[in-house]
This record gives C-alpha cells, structure tokens and sequence, in this order.
C-alpha cells in the first residue's frame, strides 16, 4: 500500500541520514588530531630551521625559502586533489595525507642520524633532508583538507552543511591552539626529536584509523569504480587539468565577488594582523612572548564559540550573504578597537569625566582583548558559512562541488601569502603601532561594502530572469 511504501521509504531516509551522521563523527577527530600533530612542532620549528641553514652555511635568510616550500607544496596540491576526490572519492586522499603526514614527522625525528650516513653515501647533508620533509609535510595537510571537505560534502545533507563545515573549523583552530601548546610542553622533556616521533607515531594510528574505519559506502564504491575506468583513460594530467576550472570560477560573479571580497582579505587579516602584525606591535609595547601567545588565543577561542551558533543559523535560514557580511563587519569593528587601545583610556576617562590613570593599564588590555575577540568571532562567522555560499554557486554546479571547494581553498591562500606582505607595507607606511591597524578596519569595511552591493544586484538580476 502507500503507507507501507511511504513507511519504508521515511525509514531508509533516516537510516541513510544516521549512517552519514556517523559517518561525520568518525571525521572529526580525525582531522583535529592532524592538524595537532603538524602544529605540535610550532613552538620550536623555526629556530630548527634557522640552525641547521646557519650550519649548511646557507644563513638564516634561507629559513623563510624552506617555509615558502611549504606552502607551495600545500597550496599546489589542492586544486589536483579536489579532481581525484570528484573521481574516486575521500578516502584515498585522507589514507595518503596521513601516510605524507607522518613520514614527514618521522623524518625530521631522524634528521641527525640520517644526515651523517646521506652525506657519507649521496653528498646530501641535513638541509636537503629538511627541504624534502617540509615538502612532504604541504602535500599531506593539503591532501587531508580536501579529503576532509569532500567527506563532508558525501556526508552531510544540503541543509546541514554549514554544521558540517564546522569540523574544519573545529578541528584547525583547536588543533593549532592545543598541539602547539602541547608540543612546546613536550619539546622541554622530550627534545626536538622526541616530539618529532611523537607526532610520527599519531600520524601512523591516523592512517590505521583511516583503514578500519573509515571504509567507503557501497554507492560510493560503486562510483568511485566506474569513475576510475574513466580516471584510468583519462591519466594523472586529468588531474591537473583542474586547473583550467580556475578560468570557469572567474566567470561566475558569486564566486568571484566571494573569494577577492570576502576569503583573501578574511585570509590576509589572519596572517597579516594576528599572526605576524599584532606580536610585532604588542612586543614593541612591551608585552612579554607568553602574553601575547595568550591574547592570540582569544582569537582562537573567539572563532571556536562563533562558529557553533552561526553554522546552525545558516543551515536553518539559509542567509549566507548577510552572515558573511556581518563578519566583516565585525571585522573591521575589532581591528578598530585594536587601533584604539592605546587612546582608549583617555577617550573612555572624557566620556565619563572621570580620572581613571590609574586603571589605564587595565583599560588598554580590556579594549585590546576585546577587539582580538571580536575579530575572532567575525572570522567565525565567516569560516564555515563561505564554503556553503560557495557551494551555492552556478559554477559550483557545473564543475562539482569538491573541485570548486578545492580551487577556494587554493586560491584564499593567496591570502595567507598577501597578508604579511600588505600588513607590512602599512607599518612601514604608518608605522608599527596600533593605529595602523584602523586603516587596514577601513580597507575590510570597504571590501565588505562592495561584497554586499555586488551581491544584491546578482540576486535582483537572479529573480528578474527567474520570474
């Protein structure tokens, strides 16, 4: 009958959603526990670096060349992983990121007793082996980021994908936060080397934890077999072909209007300010090294609790536009207070008429943490919510989401490279102190505004050929 019929089918969508929901929860700690182990070196990394280039007489102006090898190999790997999570699924891409991750990790645990027996054997001494770990090291994040978002993309029900976007969110932001603080811990009693094979160790059970768990559906099997006959003919170029979708995504306005407004700068303020202007700054004012990693956690923190209640929001209304914009918003309002905490508590004691010098201290930390947050809680919401406004996109739909999500990711870390070059510019400009960073507010606000604007009129021209 219909009722049976109707029962049955309401049935196999629950158990179709409880399996993926399952599914989701099995990612999770997944990637949190991979982007704790990269991040558990963070503390000492650079010094490491610096050290053994100073030794290789190469000076220490070669540690940011092998920093730069890093995110080369993270940021190029993207766009080709994204085509083969499109063809054969997630899996394969969190299997290899884990195995790329962890030998990463074991070789830098063994640089010393390798570089006397590779200098003896090939001629290659500890920088070479460095250069090629840091390699290795951007190839398997950047395989786990688009295993990663495709999984999610398989597991997650259109009108909860923003919720499901989260786990990247959760997972980056508590992974750095704690592996670093983990990892400096760590390094106290165990030495370089120890945590190295520490995090050698994890990435090992990450890839275990992969195998067993993590096993494909049948329905994805199934495609993932008749898209690999296809894969088969089409050969590795396939792959790399991706990149031509980039000429695709810059005709599509959304997406266009998203990325240059929205991802780069939301990008470029993370690496820019909190990253390499704000410690900059807040050590030219005296503030001790602890202190400063403590305020940059608030950032973390701010991202953390905003992006609990705004991917829920999002899936239940729907309003990505408006959630974005009111992130730069926020944006630019905690850059702006930051600017300001050095005049704060002058401002604040004419306001209110009183003499507060000797609270101005308190009110300065108050304003600077109050802003760190802020900015925190507008990246929040921009985070989760930009990929679900992306995946929204007609371009989105035409190349398939896990490329398109992919192309975002690699081309918002122009951002991350842009940021501290811009960043850097404005405090030669204007100088390295807070109200530097009041123009940069300005600039994001702007940016906002043009998101804001682009966006309404491609709706209206949206509805007017619709209707």
């Amino acid at each position: 009958t219909d009722a049976s019929e109707h029962d049955r089918s309401h049935e196999l969508e629950f158990d179709s959603d409880s399996s993926k929901a399952y599914r989701l929860a099995l990612i999770t700690p997944l990637f949190f526990v991979a982007v704790f182990l990269e991040a558990m070196n963070a503390s000492f990394l650079p010094q490491l670096i610096q050290e053994v280039s100073i030794l290789s007489g190469l000076g220490s102006a070669f540690t940011a060349k092998v920093f730069i090898l890093f995110f080369l190999a993270f940021a190029l790997t993207l766009v080709p992983a994204g085509k083969y999570a499109e063809i054969h699924g997630s899996r394969g891409l969190l299997l290899t990121g884990s195995i790329f991750t962890a030998s990463s990790q074991l070789i830098l645990g063994f640089i010393e007793a390798a570089s006397g027996w590779l200098q003896a054997s090939f001629g290659l001494g500890a920088i070479e082996i460095l250069c090629l770990a840091r390699v290795i090291s951007g190839i398997g994040p950047g395989f786990l980021l688009i295993g990663t978002q495709a999984f999610i993309l398989e597991n997650t029900p259109k009108g909860r994908r923003t919720q499901g976007n989260n786990v990247i969110v959760y997972g980056f932001n508590g992974g750095i936060i704690s592996g670093a603080a983990i990892g400096a811990l760590l390094a106290v009693y165990l030495g370089y080397a120890g945590v190295f094979l520490v995090a050698g160790t994890i990435g090992i059970l990450c890839a275990l934890y992969v195998l067993i768990l993590l096993q494909p559906n049948t329905s994805d099997a199934d495609a993932s077999a008749i898209n690999g006959n296809r894969a088969v003919r089409g050969g590795i170029r396939q792959y790399f072909s991706a990149y031509a979708d980039i000429v695709k995504i810059f005709r599509d306005l959304k997406f266009l209007n998203t990325i240059l407004a929205i991802g780069i700068p939301t990008k470029a303020s993370l690496t820019g300010v909190t990253i390499f202007a704000m410690p900059l700054i807040l050590s030219e004012l005296g503030y001790k090294a602890d202190d400063i990693g403590q305020i940059i956690m608030v950032y973390g923190l701010g991202v953390l609790l905003a992006s609990h209640f705004i991917s829920k929001k999002v899936d239940r209304t729907g309003a990505t536009t408006n959630i974005l914009f009111g992130g730069v918003v926020l944006s630019s309002i905690g850059l702006m207070l930051i600017g300001v905490m050095l005049d704060a508590p002058k401002f604040l004691g004419e306001v209110l008429g009183l003499n507060l010098q000797s609270l101005s201290t308190w009110i300065e930390i108050g304003v600077l943490l109050a802003g760190v947050g802020l900015l925190g809680l507008a990246h929040g919401f921009i985070n989760a919510p930009v990929v679900t406004h992306v995946a929204e996109t007609n371009v989105s739909q035409r190349i398939g989401l896990a490329p398109s999500t992919a192309i975002y990711r690699f081309l918002e870390r122009l951002g991350h490279v842009a940021g501290p070059l811009i960043v850097a510019q404005f405090l030669i400009w204007f100088g390295a102190k807070p109200s530097t960073l009041i123009y940069l507010a300005f600039a994001i606000l702007i940016l906002g505004l043009v998101f804001r604007i682009i966006s309404f009129s491609d709706s209206s021209r949206t509805d007017q050929a619709t209707g």
